[in-house]
C-alpha cells in the first residue's frame, strides 16, 4: 500500500472518530488537521473540500461494520444468513449508536450539499442486498423461509425501516413519554421478529 493511500486511510479515520463524537456541521478542517497532527493544507491537498472527506469517513465506517459486525454474519447460509442480517441491526444500536446518529447526518448532510454518495460507499450498501438476495435463493431451495412476491421489495422495505427507526432512536430517545416505556432495542427487536415472522424464519 502506497504512503498516499495510507496518509488518505488515516486522514478519513481521523475524521471519522471526531464525526462520531461531534455532529458534522460542527467539525472543521482545522479540527481534523488538529487531531491527526497534521496541516490543513494537507487535508485540503487529500480531498478538497469537506464533502469529500465526510464521504470518506462513512467509506470507513462502513469498512467497520463490515469487520466487526458483517464478517460474522457471511459466514451463515440461507435463513441464518438472513436471521444475523437483521439481527445485525439491534446489535450495532446497543453497541454504537453513535454510528446511525452519524448516517442520519451524513444523509442530511449530502441533501444540503447537493452531492449524492460516493461508488464506493454505494456498491458497499448494493452489497448487502446482493448477499441478501442469494441468501433468500438458497433458503428458497432448502424450502425453508416463505416465497416472497418480491423479494427486494422487501429487502429495501424492511431494512430501510430498520435503518429509519435505528437513527430515529439514536437521536432522540425519548421525544413524547411512550418512548421511556420500551427501550430502543426493544422495539428494534419487535421490528426484527415481525420481518422474520414474515418470512417464516
Amino acid at each position: 500500500m502506497s504512503i498516499r493511500v495510507l496518509k488518505y486511510d488515516y486522514i478519513a479515520k481521523t475524521a471519522l472518530s471526531l464525526f462520531l463524537e461531534l455532529p458534522i456541521h460542527k467539525v472543521t478542517i482545522r479540527d481534523i488537521a488538529v487531531r491527526a497532527d497534521i496541516g490543513e493544507a494537507t487535508v485540503y491537498r487529500y480531498f478538497g473540500q469537506k464533502t469529500a472527506l465526510v464521504t470518506a469517513a462513512a467509506e470507513k465506517l462502513l469498512d467497520r461494520i463490515e469487520t466487526e459486525y458483517y464478517s460474522h454474519v457471511q459466514e451463515q447460509k440461507g435463513a441464518a444468513f438472513i436471521r444475523a442480517f437483521y439481527e445485525m441491526y439491534a446489535t450495532i444500536l446497543d453497541t454504537h449508536p453513535e454510528w446511525f446518529r452519524f448516517v442520519d447526518e451524513f444523509d442530511a448532510f449530502l441533501i444540503h450539499e447537493h452531492e449524492s454518495s460516493s461508488l464506493g460507499y454505494a456498491n458497499s450498501i448494493g452489497r448487502y442486498h446482493n448477499d441478501f438476495v442469494r441468501a433468500y435463493e438458497d433458503a428458497l431451495d432448502s424450502g425453508s423461509i416463505r416465497k416472497l412476491d418480491d423479494p427486494h421489495l422487501f429487502y429495501y422495505a424492511t431494512t430501510h425501516a430498520l435503518l429509519e427507526l435505528c437513527k430515529k432512536l439514536s437521536l432522540s430517545p425519548n421525544i413524547v413519554p411512550q418512548d421511556t416505556r420500551f427501550r430502543g432495542t426493544d422495539e428494534i427487536r419487535e421490528l426484527i421478529r415481525i420481518t422474520l415472522d414474515t418470512l417464516n424464519i
